[in-house]
């Protein structure tokens, strides 16, 4: 019988990018560190970290949130910012089209055959 490997969080291997150097490793920790402290942040510092929560690559994001276990700051930060992280028009714009047209196909062949 075969046996799943199981691997938490905590059992980063060799293709975890916290050990990168450089500007993106110190980003990530800086933005750690501001979501560890928050709210007790000042508004330049919350200003930068919507900024990276909404706009920053997705692998820092996860970096700086869930492998150091800040989900519970994060869910706090978007729920007092939650105007900011809301998807929009533009958000569903994929989404309606995906579900718009063939139903549009569907009512224009069923017309055509009335």
């Amino acid at each position: 019988m075969k046996t799943a490997k199981v691997v938490s969080v905590l059992d980063r291997g060799p293709l975890d990018r916290s050990h990168d150097s450089g500007v993106a490793a110190s980003r990530v920790a800086r933005m750690s560190d501001l979501l560890r402290r928050y709210p007790a942040i000042d508004d330049r510092d919350r200003e930068q970290l919507l900024g990276f929560l909404t706009a920053g690559d997705q692998g820092e994001i996860v970096q700086a949130t869930h492998l150091q276990g800040l989900e519970a700051q994060l869910n706090a930060f978007r729920k007092d910012h939650s105007r900011q992280f809301r998807a929009g028009l533009m958000g569903w714009l994929p989404t309606m089209l995906f579900l718009g047209i063939p139903i549009l196909g569907v009512a224009w062949r069923l017309l055509m055959w009335s």
